[in-house]
């Protein structure tokens, strides 16, 4: 899967150098990710074009846009709402670690996944796990957010498993508590809720 989204980087850039004739060219080095704070990150375009379905769409539209003999941009700019730079941070080592090809360039240099039962760490899982120690509720729901508007599939997972796990065994309240839900329903509408839907809350509370 991993191979067939670099392949998929490569052509983009390639697509920019050749695209533009003899009196453009260059390639788009770089994708930018800002975030709601203004501060900004910035990632290689292979590799997020690799990582992202988000980041390949704006990179394509960026080489659509560009006049058949100018040369392609730099960067492209990408807007992440709703998360600050400290996550949008974590989102770009995970691309560099997972979709980032290793020093000395080819795409078979990328890091090996152990398949499971083997003798030895799988050096990405151990990265996924040291990524997410210690990362309190809120910065998973905003890794989920992020990785969810770049449509960074296997990021997207990790983080929905992380707040799954954040949910488990807590009652409602303090799922709320947790991840700082304000309850809108006054106590009428909840029990209401509660009776409609009583067999999810038996399941629950199994």
């Amino acid at each position: 899967m991993a191979g067939k989204a670099e392949t998929t980087a490569t052509t983009t850039t390639t697509t920019a150098n050749n695209n533009n004739g003899s009196g453009g060219g260059g390639y788009i080095r770089t994708v930018t990710l800002r975030g709601c704070d203004g501060v900004r990150v910035r990632v290689s375009a292979g590799t997020m074009a690799a990582a992202s379905a988000t980041a390949r769409g704006r990179l394509d539209e960026a080489i659509g846009r560009t006049p058949r003999h100018a040369a392609v941009p730099d960067n492209v700019l990408i807007n992440v709402p709703g998360v600050s730079r400290p996550v949008l941070a974590r989102v770009a080592d995970y691309c560099d670690r997972h979709y980032g090809l290793a020093t000395g360039g080819g795409e078979n240099s990328a890091p090996f996944a152990a398949p499971e039962g083997y003798g030895f760490d799988d050096p990405l899982a151990r990265f996924d796990d040291e990524l997410m120690d210690g990362a309190d509720a809120d910065t998973v729901v905003d890794l989920l957010r992020a990785a969810t508007f770049l449509r960074i599939e296997k990021l997207a997972d990790l983080a929905s498993r992380e707040v799954a796990a954040c949910m488990r065994g807590r009652t409602v309240e303090q799922i709320r508590e947790v991840f700082g839900i304000v309850n809108d329903y006054t106590k009428e509408e909840e029990q209401d809720v509660r009776k409609e839907n009583s067999w999810a809350f038996d399941t629950y509370n199994d």
